[in-house]
């Protein structure tokens, strides 16, 4: 094990150095103090169970009784849930003439059962953030009279694993894509965790149900991808009345990203990815008639004018939020690529019995994998080149031009107003916080 973990090779001496280490009577800050202990500095042990580090004192001395260049150990109480213990600790080491070079923010609790700290903070938070603050800030001007000096800070990668909620409309098979994804991963190291929301799209009370739970519930939204579509359907409206494609291709996610811009707002930096598609180029936007209610319905139309209503919304909103003056939010719209899904599941009732699988054949060479057609989306989401680019619309991971008619400002500023008006958006989420978001179910 560790074959391939990185060393530290330097054989820097310690001598005439003073180190503080907080939570080192086992583990790595154990390890730490001995390796400090053996290049000679003086190393103060704070630590909340004396007793346990007095033993883990001991036992490093008996590990280094050989060692030529040995330092000093020294045990203080310092229970980083407490900020009382803390100051007392802190007062103690100030009203010497202690020099500090080295400070090691180690100690901390990972996944402890709900509680608080003895000032009403969470535990985690309290005892791994607040405890080490407090800590540091009181040492630093003994630190900055001995500088040069470092302060340490052990974090974990715990802190970049995400947390990704997936708001799907049949449970059942949601359940059945979390379960494949965690045994996929099963293996990587920096896995995060997968929570599953029910919100069917075709269903504005759907959409305002999953989004004032999510607002009660995350402290923060990160990236949303506004990916759930259905392509080429028979003609059917959605339970508020709208064409099924329009509907769920882009009012219902207008509506879900109003509804969590707030929240959105207050975690920047953060993106907005609309998944759109090549289609977009293929029909205007009507305004004028999106149920086809004067004309003869075309499933593709109706397709490719929802798909243009994904990338114009995303360039509205860019420009939306630069007018409001909201910096580190930002849009993307795409086109992931032709690829092997159920989205043409509605072929055979379009077109002909069969088609579906006889233009599989035909455009099976130009197919993507799943995979490969989510790289863009994934790009958009997480890559830092694209980290300052907004309302553009991207192919194969690249920024390319859309088709004009997604560039007309005047036919997005058009869609923005009746998609306010077709949802019944009842408040201005650009100007008002979280807390001030009321969703009438």
């Amino acid at each position: 094990m560790g074959w391939f973990s990185g060393r530290c090779y330097s054989d820097a001496k310690l001598n005439g150095k003073t180190i503080i280490v907080t939570g080192c009577n086992t583990g790595i800050g154990k390890v730490t103090v001995e390796d400090f202990y053996k290049r000679g500095a003086k190393v103060i042990m704070a630590c909340r169970d004396i007793k346990k580090a007095e033993e883990a004192k001991i036992d490093i001395k008996e590990t280094c009784k050989n060692s030529p260049n040995k330092g000093k150990l020294i045990v203080e109480e310092c229970n980083l849930s407490s900020f009382k213990s803390i100051r007392k600790f802190c007062q103690k080491i100030l009203s010497t003439k202690t020099k500090i070079n080295v400070l090691v923010n180690n100690a901390g609790v990972m996944m402890a059962p709900r509680g608080e700290t003895e000032d009403g903070f969470e535990t985690h938070f309290g005892t791994n953030h607040l405890g080490h603050f407090l800590l540091t800030m009181l040492l630093l001007p003994r630190i900055i009279d001995n500088t040069p000096a470092r302060i340490v800070t052990v974090s974990s990668k715990a802190h970049s694993c995400a947390k990704v909620i997936m708001a799907c409309r049949n449970i059942n098979k949601a359940e059945e894509a979390k379960e494949d994804i965690v045994k996929t991963c099963k293996d990587l190291p920096d896995k995060g965790d997968i929570v599953i929301e029910k919100c069917d799209l075709s269903s504005l009370k759907s959409v305002r149900e999953f989004s004032k739970k999510i607002l009660e519930s995350e402290p923060q939204i990160n990236i949303l991808v506004n990916n759930a579509g259905v392509m080429m359907c028979p003609k059917e409206l959605t339970e508020d009345g709208f064409e099924l494609q329009f509907g769920t291709n882009h009012l219902a996610h207008f509506l879900l990203t109003m509804l969590l811009l707030p929240k959105i707002k207050e975690s920047a930096p953060a993106r907005i990815i609309n998944v759109s598609s090549r289609a977009h180029t293929r029909f205007n936007m009507n305004l004028d008639d999106i149920n086809f209610e004067k004309r003869p319905y075309s499933s593709f139309e109706a397709y490719a004018q929802s798909k243009l209503a994904n990338v114009l919304f995303a360039r509205e909103l860019a420009n939306r939020l630069k007018d409001h003056n909201i910096q580190g939010v930002n849009t993307y719209s795409l086109h992931p690529g032709v690829i092997k899904t159920e989205l043409g599941r509605h072929l055979d009732k379009i077109l002909f019995r069969g088609a579906r699988r006889l233009i599989g054949i035909l455009t099976y060479p130009f197919m993507k994998s799943p995979e490969l057609g989510a790289q863009t989306t994934i790009y958009c989401a997480v890559d830092e080149k694209c980290a300052n680019e907004t309302g553009l619309y991207y192919s194969d991971c690249v920024a390319v031009n859309p088709d004009p008619k997604a560039l007309n400002d005047e036919t997005a500023k058009k869609l923005w107003e009746k998609s306010v008006e077709l949802v019944g958006l009842d408040f201005d989420p650009f100007t008002v916080n979280t807390d001030s978001v009321k969703i009438n179910i």
